[in-house]
């Protein structure tokens, strides 16, 4: 075992995480998890920053630091093709989303996100986008300006759902109620419970928010 492979294991370990745990995390299989740790694949320094990002430690430090000369070159120099063909599997599962306002017209920052049988959190990949909240009104809903929510892409509302919406041309996060076929009720929180009731025809629905990331 190489001093890379008892680095990751250590890691893996200090993070409470199971050899399979650590592969649904990167991607990969068990097996791939089980060949890292035991010396028999080794890795480039790409592929050792997405072992560190999900681990939460330098893994790299040890390659970099070590005084073995033989090891640094066994991780370092990777044949070619081997290298192609692993930069090609991990880029097919971690995949970069932009963080955008709520017109869509600027990026707020990115996040990157493993994909596992081409769904993100359970959704298709294609149909998810992240948003960063603009005001403080669902504060009552524990949203805040400046948390990111994870949403999927639909037009047409589930009863008590929270939304990204548009009504008259601007956009906001909303809950929302059926009233009947042609009403909806749009609900907000910021220091009291707000109500509005609007023809379902003026509501265009952007996407429903499924996950929000708290800003501290």
């Amino acid at each position: 075992m190489s001093r890379v492979s008892e680095s990751i294991k250590t890691a893996r370990l200090n993070q409470g995480l199971s050899k399979k745990q650590l592969g649904k995390k990167l991607g990969v299989s068990e097996n791939f998890i089980e060949e890292i740790e035991s010396g028999r694949r080794v890795l480039n320094e790409n592929l050792l920053r997405r072992f560190s990002n999900v681990l939460n430690y330098q893994v790299d430090d040890a390659v970099l630091t070590s005084d073995d000369e033989e090891e640094v070159i066994e991780v370092r120099e990777i044949p070619k093709k081997v290298n192609e063909t692993m930069e090609s599997a991990f880029s097919s599962v971690i995949m970069n989303f932009k963080i955008y306002d709520y017109s869509f017209s600027e990026a707020k920052g990115e996040k990157q996100l493993p994909i596992f049988d081409n769904k993100i959190e359970g959704f298709p990949k294609d149909k998810v986008f992240f948003i960063e909240i603009e005001k403080d009104d669902m504060l009552g809903f524990r949203i805040a300006k400046g948390d990111i929510a994870l949403c999927h892409k639909e037009s047409e509302p589930l009863d008590d759902n929270i939304y990204l919406i548009e009504v008259n041309e601007k956009r906001a996060v909303r809950q929302v109620k059926r009233i009947d076929n042609n009403n909806l009720l749009l609900i907000s929180n910021k220091s009291t419970l707000r109500t509005e009731t609007v023809d379902k025809k003026i509501v265009k629905v952007l996407g429903r928010l499924v996950k929000i990331e708290i800003k501290l």
